[in-house]
């Protein structure tokens, strides 16, 4: 079969009907030609689903689990960490965005970078307010970098994606997995951020 016969079976027209749909600009033929194979539409038809895209759920779910771990873990307590945390992406979240999905090491040689700089930054600003000890305060910011160069390249890819979306997937995951007080969490330390 071709791909518009069976982008027509999908859609449940004809050939005619879908080239018409096309000409027309509608977006789920935009949507099926941009993010589908044919490949993958006739899998679909076969079997009503498609593996790859099952492969890459559960995947996204492993990374999901994991970051949700990393965050609970180490920014959620009365440590000074979750205020590190949430003013770093804040500062430094155009650049953060910027880093290249396809260039995963170089991202966290970057990362390590932008962590140094927000290190210096702190001590610049508490050395004018004179807020904290010194010692006490390199101390926290030296535990928190080490934190965030934890991750494995692939959560620090996932920890990128989700800075450019305001968290949105890992809240829905977390909402979707009856972790609210999280969710929640996250959705407060954003709006902080943005405001």
């Amino acid at each position: 079969m071709k791909l518009d016969e069976v982008t027509s079976l999908i859609l449940g027209c004809s050939v005619s009907g879908f080239y018409k749909w096309k000409k027309q600009k509608r977006p789920i033929i935009h949507l099926l030609e941009k993010y589908f194979t044919k490949e993958d539409l006739e899998e679909f038809l076969q079997s009503n689903e498609i593996s790859k895209l099952k492969n890459l759920d559960y995947y996204e779910s492993i990374l999901n689990i994991q970051f949700s771990t990393f965050y609970r873990k180490y920014f959620t307590s009365g440590e000074k960490f979750n205020h590190f945390f949430w003013e770093f992406i804040h500062l430094y979240k155009d650049k953060i965005i910027s880093l290249k999905s396809y260039n995963l090491s170089e991202n966290k040689t970057l990362l390590n970078e932008y962590l140094l700089d927000y290190y210096s930054y702190k001590l610049e600003i508490n050395q004018k307010t004179n807020n904290h000890p010194v010692d006490y305060l390199k101390s926290k910011l030296s535990h928190f970098i080490t934190l965030m160069q934890e991750p494995s390249v692939e959560l620090l890819n996932f920890f990128i994606k989700n800075v450019e979306l305001n968290f949105k997937p890992v809240i829905n995951y977390l909402l979707n997995n009856k972790l609210h007080h999280f969710a929640d969490e996250i959705e407060q330390s954003i709006q902080k951020i943005i405001y």
